[in-house]
């Protein structure tokens, strides 16, 4: 806003000429332009604009409150395009209006003329007089609520993408048409939805309602991507599952952008930018746990979108679907409901063992990150999710073992899990780890005496591995070159269907040496979850991507590498896995007391100790030999008897200290 003199200032002789016609005062471009700008300043502020105020359709109000809402400026072409041109005053042309003021062709050139507005540097400028005539803005009045309060619908929207996050890892979910999520892959999100949806009629992503929303968001975050095919969880998502509850939600309303491709492509309500963010600084500025009546939050926004046709019906919409879906508002019978802005604490999962299988029930907001691996790992069953054998196995697939499993429900559960529970799936790991399935050369020959011959010469037996019948034996794959070469020296031809090692590689693609580094570095980083809880876990789609592109076997040695990296490491390392004990201890502070005395005594002490690495428990008697803390837990160093060596134990994972007896005397 501006003052009227500084305003005037800025106008020509003849236009403030044309100032004083529309107020019917005596002017004349006879005197300096500064004593006529100095005699309608002082004369215009009283009486002549109180009348004029007066008489001013509700067309001219609009506008000013518009320019009111808008901090008092608004740039020149806005303001025109919503209230019309302002022409040029030349009278001295033959095309130029003879009284412009006595019939404006527009709601702004009435304004101008009148002097309420101004033209500073190509915006309208409203000028402090007539602000001072203006009443204050409308806010909506609050009402009485019939409806049901909902519990914590901005902390559903957050366990509902973690939800979209762990579902999509489940799974590699290939996109329809390059964008869409399959019928399917939407039942398995509803499936794991705090809110779900109702998909009876769904046959495309398109035509759901809040599952489509969630995706949209997941995406215009950067939370979710295609990779390798299909959609999975970027390393912001894993980043982002660590902030606090606030700051996640606070997170995706900023990345939304209701004039943004992703938001046409995804059909979300039409809106303009301008109402989004007018909307959005009204909800903020009102008091939460009331409720509204939207044409109420209608005319309080139309000042500040005077261009907007049907505002109301587009509020409604608006108000009822992403709002709502965000769990910003609640909307019944035309009341709008401010959702109160607390997030609960984050309470523990409740664990049930069954005979076959664990059973999982989630309070209303979990740890996100456990909550992601969990979904990744485990199916819906009745409002709780199952963990059987059949799912374990799957995980392992995916790259998980047991320590993450243990770790996983640990945190879940907010205390260290029952040693029973722990072993369970540890058994249910390695039966998964049982089967496997590799790559396979074979040696065959019509004549089974060829073989018999063959698997006699000694130069040739160290190349051949067990023989599969009487016509075929295995071979080992790091040895088929050398064995081609010595059949061909013994005048044995071989017809092989083995393929070049670069047979599906292209310029675009990488060679197959960095794609052995690459897998081997995944493979490693995936494996050291039994030694530390990674932030970010390396989906399992893309290592079978990798390892896709790599030739048939090339992958076994590289496994062998890195689980010999992960030994070495949880060997020299002091402090191995999780910062948590993971197995409930029997008596936690009289073990931390025994291991005490036992250290100030110089005595030996027998204790059962849980190694997530091995996922066994050990009976050992070990000598302290000192005490320190390190991370948050505390550490003994002592000399074991069952190794014959000095080691580094974790006093969380000592589940029991025996009775002293004669075998406890130190050595």
């Amino acid at each position: 806003m501006i003052h009227l003199c500084a305003l005037l200032s800025e106008r020509t002789h003849r236009e403030l000429e044309a100032v004083a016609g529309a107020y019917g005062l005596p002017f004349t471009r006879r005197q300096p332009k500064h004593i006529g700008l100095q005699n309608l300043a002082h004369t215009l502020p009283g009486k002549p604009y109180r009348r004029a105020f007066r008489h001013l359709t509700d067309a001219d109000r609009i506008a000013l409150r518009s320019l009111q809402a808008a901090g008092g400026r608004m740039s020149l072409h806005r303001f025109q395009r919503i209230f019309g041109g302002i022409r040029a005053y030349k009278p001295w042309r033959d095309d130029s209006p003879r009284h412009p003021w006595r019939h404006p062709v527009s709601t702004a050139e009435k304004l101008f003329h009148l002097a309420f507005i101004g033209i500073v540097e190509r915006e309208i400028v409203l000028t402090d007089e007539v602000s001072t005539l203006l009443p204050p803005l409308p806010r909506p009045n609050p009402v009485m609520w019939n409806g049901q309060t909902p519990p914590s619908p901005r902390a559903a929207l957050l366990t509902d993408v973690a939800a979209v996050l762990g579902t999509l890892l489940y799974e590699p979910v290939q996109p329809q048409w390059k964008r869409w999520l399959p019928p399917r892959a939407l039942k398995a999100i509803n499936a794991r939805l705090r809110s779900p949806d109702d998909l009876a009629q769904v046959r495309s992503e398109l035509q759901s309602g809040r599952i489509r929303f969630l995706h949209y968001l997941a995406a215009q975050s950067r939370l979710l991507s295609l990779q390798v095919g299909s959609f999975q969880p970027t390393p912001l998502a894993w980043r982002w599952l660590e902030w606090t509850p606030e700051n996640r939600w606070r997170f995706l309303v900023d990345c939304i952008e209701p004039d943004g491709d992703l938001w046409r492509q995804f059909r979300l309500p039409a809106t303009s930018k301008l109402l989004w963010s007018a909307l959005i600084r009204l909800l903020k500025t009102l008091p939460t746990g009331c409720a509204y009546h939207i044409a109420d939050l209608a005319a309080a926004l139309m000042p500040y979108v005077p261009e907007e046709t049907d505002l109301e019906a587009k509020l409604d919409h608006l108000l009822q679907t992403v709002l709502t879906w965000m769990g910003w508002v609640s909307v019944v019978d035309g009341c709008c409901y401010l959702t109160v802005p607390d997030f609960p604490a984050e309470e523990r999962a409740v664990i049930t063992a069954e005979s076959d299988a664990l059973y999982i029930s989630l309070p209303a907001l979990s740890p996100a990150s456990a909550l992601v691996h969990l979904l990744s790992v485990a199916l819906p069953a009745e409002g709780v999710l199952r963990i059987d054998a059949d799912t374990v196995r799957g995980a392992v697939g995916k790259g998980y073992n047991a320590p993450d499993l243990v770790r996983i429900l640990a945190q879940l559960q907010g205390t260290p899990l029952p040693q029973a529970t722990a072993q369970r799936l540890h058994r249910w790991a390695q039966t998964a780890d049982a089967l496997s399935l590799q790559p396979m050369l074979v040696l065959t020959a019509r004549d089974a005496e060829i073989i018999t011959h063959l698997q006699s010469d000694w130069r040739l037996r160290q190349h051949l591995g067990t023989r599969l019948s009487p016509h075929h034996i295995a071979v080992q794959p790091d040895s088929a070159s050398h064995l081609l070469k010595r059949l061909k020296r013994r005048q044995h031809p071989v017809t092989t269907t083995l393929h070049p090692r670069s047979a599906r590689q292209t310029r675009d693609q990488l060679d197959a040496d960095t794609l052995e580094y690459l897998w081997l570095a995944a493979r490693t980083y995936q494996k050291l979850s039994t030694v530390v809880d990674p932030p970010v876990r390396i989906p399992g789609a893309l290592l079978d991507w990798l390892a896709g592109q790599l030739p048939p076997g090339a992958t076994t040695p590289l496994d062998t590498t890195a689980q010999q990296v992960v030994e070495r490491l949880a060997l020299v390392s002091s402090s191995r896995t999780a910062p948590t004990g993971q197995v409930a201890q029997d008596d936690p502070d009289g073990i931390s007391d025994a291991v005490q005395q036992a250290y100030d005594q110089r005595s030996a002490l027998t204790i059962d100790y849980y190694s997530p690495y091995r996922g066994e428990t050990t009976t050992r008697t070990i000598e302290p030999i000192a005490l320190y803390h390190q991370n948050g837990a505390q550490y003994v160093e002592a000399w074991c008897r069952l190794e014959a060596d000095s080691r580094t134990f974790r006093v969380d994972r000592i589940l029991r200290v025996h009775p002293p007896d004669a075998n406890t005397s130190p050595a």
